[in-house]
Formats: structure tokens, C-alpha cells, sequence
């Protein structure tokens, strides 16, 4: 799938439904093609939305004039999204949660 963002095009897989979004961010120079395996069997197992995206300049992305721009706009448009990076140089990255509701386990 293709997504405009900002005057940039973003490649991106996703699978699954649900009210959080698993976000898997390959590493450079990859791209999302690495997860199309962990992605469809994460949806099965975890009843989670589960997107891989194409980061900046890889894959099917575009490399857009504003380096984080993609990285802003997931965060904007998923309030309840936890990023996951392969990158040797980083860790596992969580992004905002949202509080928990009434009779949520905690």
C-alpha cells in the first residue's frame, strides 16, 4: 500500500484490527519486506493492527524534505501506538499510550 504524507509517498504494510497499532520499523537500508512474516502472525496472535511501514528513502518511500516527518505524522495519527526498530543502533521505542480505562488490568 502507498500513503501520502506531507508531499511524500510512504510504502506501507498492515495487517490486523484493533485499538492499538503495533508499528515495525526496519533498518537502514532495508525495508518493511523484512516483516511480512512477524507482521501477518503478530495480527493473528496479539489481535493487534500491525503496520510496517517503508522509513524515508527505502523501499517504496519516497525520501521527503524533512527527515522525521513520517515518523511525527504516525505518532499524530495513532494515539495508541508502540514502534518496534531492528536497528543494532536502537532500542525498542514506545510511543505515547493513551491512559488505561475503567476496569482496565493494570
Amino acid at each position: 500500500m502507498r500513503l501520502d504524507i506531507n508531499g511524500s509517498t510512504i510504502g506501507y504494510d498492515l495487517w490486523g484490527e484493533g485499538e492499538t497499532t503495533l508499528a515495525l520499523l526496519h533498518a537502514y537500508p532495508l525495508s518493511r519486506g523484512q516483516w511480512q512474516a512477524q507482521g501477518e502472525a503478530l495480527a493473528r496472535a496479539l489481535a493487534l493492527r500491525i503496520v510496517a511501514p517503508d522509513l524515508r528513502g527505502c523501499g517504496e518511500s519516497s525520501v521527503g524534505s524533512e527527515p522525521l516527518t513520517m515518523e511525527l505524522d504516525l505518532l499524530k495519527k495513532t494515539p495508541r501506538l508502540q514502534l518496534v526498530s531492528n536497528n543494532e543502533n536502537s532500542s525498542i521505542i514506545s510511543g505515547p499510550k493513551a491512559a488505561p480505562s475503567e476496569g482496565d488490568a493494570t
